[in-house]
């Protein structure tokens, strides 16, 4: 009854909640700063064990093929675009940027938290470190893309940190599952070998199965069908469905001459999954406030607010780099450059299902990441409205 009771409410939530987020986001101002995703957290908070217990552990038990089917779309969503050959039509520089952000990004939150967990927190393992810094990688278009929108302004400069924060967010989907990849209880090359397994057999079934479809919803049932099967079979190997479905977008987006009509069908359930995360991110919180819960939030502020500095310091280190090397400031890249709130959300469900639901560190993460969003966005809406500002002037 529990579990049909949890199912019931993410339905009518996902069901309901993506249409009003269409309807209310232009009377409310949400096309400034997509503050709904915070929202649907909150409701997710509600039927948690931290609310109504409703999302109960024995129900996430339950509920996990929904869970892994949500974040193996998503993997899938982050890469079916992402053809090699669009590499070559990259203007290498901005390869590179990304890539030294990313780099500097991980190894400063990493190192940064490994030094912390081993001066005053020696019985949190020094491996979370790794698992903050494989979260601090992947970046989020969704703002800059809001504020273009909005004031209708284009220049090289935006469209050199689109292309950023684009190829950020799949270098920090593939940064994750490889970090994961150590953090369990098997053998790192294990998980890494049936990984790429699964994730190409599924990719390369689905381009089997579209080539016989002739209709859209036949399409539709074989695409949805493989990422469930694989995401199962994911959580049966312990691992990540998100993960693993992210190498079959890659392989389908490489190898499928229909791979557009594959992502059309993705992109039509988009804000309905992307809603179900938001929720789920908020139903799986852990935290009693009966019993030590104060000092939880208390650590989750401090980390958070620490995954920000220490994530903040690395782009800066990076723009100090491109200065050196290439001459040219791009400071405007740093303090635009978020962490992708739906994929952050979500790289920490799939860890915690990895993991098993009585991790209390990665259930204080799961704070932490939300303190550090409500950080985090403030400050890239100031620097960007700055710079859509000072362009808006520069145009007059």
């Amino acid at each position: 009854m529990d579990t049909f009771l949890a199912i019931l409410i993410l339905t009518i939530v996902m069901l309901f909640g993506a249409p009003a987020v269409r309807f209310f986001r232009p009377k409310i101002g949400f096309e400034t700063v997509p503050i709904y995703s915070i929202l649907f957290v909150l409701i997710g908070v509600f039927f948690s064990q931290s609310g109504l217990n409703v999302v109960t552990n024995e129900v996430v038990t339950q509920i996990f093929p929904i869970i892994g089917f949500s974040l193996g779309w998503l993997g899938f969503l982050m890469t079916i675009d992402f053809d090699f050959h669009l590499i070559r039509k990259i203007n290498t520089r901005d390869i590179v940027y990304s890539l030294i952000f990313s780099i500097f990004v991980f190894l400063f939150v990493g190192l940064g938290f490994m030094m912390i967990f081993r001066a005053f927190f020696q019985q949190i393992s020094e491996s979370m470190a790794w698992l903050l810094a494989s979260l601090s990688v992947a970046t989020s278009p969704v703002l800059l893309r809001l504020f273009i929108k909005k004031h209708r302004k284009r220049s090289a400069l935006i469209d050199s940190v689109t292309l950023v924060t684009v190829l950020g967010g799949i270098i920090g989907v593939l940064v994750y599952g490889t970090t994961v990849s150590f953090l369990t209880e098997y053998a790192w090359w294990r998980n890494l070998a049936f990984t790429l397994l699964v994730g190409t057999g599924s990719g390369l079934f689905i381009n089997l199965m579209i080539v016989v479809a002739r209709k859209h919803n036949e399409t539709l049932l074989f695409v949805y069908g493989i990422i469930f099967l694989s995401s199962g079979l994911a959580g049966l190997l312990n691992l990540s469905p998100l993960f693993v479905n992210a190498i079959s977008g890659l392989v389908v987006a490489n190898s499928s001459v229909k791979r557009s009509r594959v992502a059309a069908i993705l992109y039509e359930a988009e804000q309905l999954i992307i809603v179900l995360i938001y929720v789920l991110f908020g139903a799986l919180w852990s935290i009693n406030f009966k019993s030590g819960g104060n000092l939880v939030v208390y650590m989750a502020a401090g980390v958070g607010v620490l995954y920000v500095l220490f994530r903040y310091s690395g782009k800066i280190f990076g723009v100090f780099v491109i200065k050196k090397i290439y001459g040219e400031n791009t400071l405007f890249f740093a303090n635009t450059l978020i962490c992708q709130i739906s994929i952050l959300f979500a790289l920490l469900i799939d860890f915690r299902m990895i993991v098993g639901r009585n991790a209390e560190f990665v259930n204080m993460l799961f704070l932490a990441m939300f303190f550090s969003v409500l950080l985090s966005m403030p400050i890239a809406y100031y620097f960007m409205n700055r710079e859509f500002v000072r362009l808006s002037q520069k145009n007059v």
